[in-house]
């Protein structure tokens, strides 16, 4: 056995070399090994190329730690700190992979079958929320452990833990933005106000929810624009979701006409528009009459479509009742009357 305390650079290297070959072809059996053992057990792995594996860099930094241990150089101390640095790395790469891998068969248990299936998109969004929560765990140990490596930093570090202050130093942190969101996005995914694929309306414009991240939820618009929210919106300021409970929804046109609108011809042209639509889901179709003004009446059509068509229907439905009136029914159309009110006083002297 080569004594490393007084090898020569030459066998020092060419002694690393050997452990990181031998590590590295036991790493690779050891994760066909794991693949293999998945297959049998009908685990979903995240499929990648072997060597690339962060069991592989596990066993690889494990066996060149006793070689850079046994030597007596100068930087043999900085080398040990790297690998200790490397290793701390490769062991949160290998837990963000076992987060990942969860969180795929979990996902695929249930898959996503649209706006009918309510337990599929909450627990869709748990699953999410949950994967990115536990990375930013993993990470935030990791950079934690990292640093804690450094004994100036750990000295820093004890002296802030040990002192009366810390408390004060956490709840200002907690009160910034950034962790504000954090905590608004982790509510979001327990409460089950919001899920992925849900129909909501925010300022009057209608969207689809996309993603829900830790700090943001993305909302997608009907016109292919995307907005972009941070948590605290969605706890903080009143909305409507129109998929929270079922996956179909009430759309309205209202119109304004004169007082000679034929109310019945224009049901019937409501009942033929819908009918004739792909979007209605053959519930709901009414008109009324919803209030009146010295210059007319004001008409409600409703009608029902599922959550994310029910915006295509109103178009098609205020396009086929204006266009009726227009074509049939003129004087039904909204008007200004200007009558020209003569005195007495005018009326004598002309």
């Amino acid at each position: 056995m080569i004594d490393l305390a007084e090898a020569t650079l030459t066998e020092i290297l060419v002694a690393a070399a050997a452990a990181l070959t031998i590590a590295f072809a036991l790493g690779v059996l050891v994760v066909l090994l794991l693949r293999r053992l998945a297959r049998r057990w009908n685990v979903t792995v995240l499929s990648g190329r072997l060597w690339q594996s962060p069991v592989v860099a596990i066993v690889m930094l494990a066996a060149i730690q006793p070689v850079v241990q046994e030597l007596d150089r100068r930087w043999a101390s900085g080398l040990a700190q790297v690998l200790v640095i490397a290793q701390i790395c490769a062991v949160a790469w290998l837990a963000i992979v076992l987060v990942r891998t969860a969180a795929k068969g979990a996902l695929a248990r249930h898959p996503e079958t649209g706006l009918r299936d309510e337990r599929s998109r909450h627990l869709r969004t748990k699953i999410a929320l949950l994967e990115r929560v536990a990375i930013a765990v993993i990470g935030t140990l990791a950079v934690g452990a990292i640093l804690w490596t450094f004994p100036s930093v750990r000295a820093v570090g004890v002296t802030l833990l040990a002192s009366a202050g810390v408390l004060s130093i956490v709840a200002g942190l907690a009160a910034q933005t950034i962790l504000a969101n954090v905590f608004a996005g982790i509510q979001i995914a327990f409460t089950d106000g919001i899920r992925v694929g849900d129909i909501v309306v925010i300022d009057g414009r209608q969207g689809r929810i996309e993603e829900i991240t830790l700090t943001y939820v993305v909302v997608e618009v009907w016109n292919e624009t995307s907005l972009i929210l941070p948590c605290t919106w969605f706890i903080t300021t009143p909305f409507e979701n129109w998929s929270h409970s079922g996956d179909t929804a009430i759309g309205e046109v209202q119109l304004t006409a004169a007082w000679e609108v034929p109310v019945g011809a224009l049901r019937d042209e409501l009942r033929r528009a819908v009918t004739a639509s792909p979007y209605w889901d053959g519930r709901v179709a009414e008109l009324r009459v919803g209030d009146t003004s010295p210059d007319g009446v004001v008409l409600l059509a409703q009608f029902s479509a599922a959550g994310d068509t029910v915006e295509l229907l109103r178009f098609e439905v205020r396009e086929a009742l204006t266009g009726f009136l227009a074509a049939h029914h003129r004087d039904a159309l909204p008007r200004v009357r200007q009558e020209r009110i003569e005195t007495s006083a005018q009326k004598g002297s002309t």
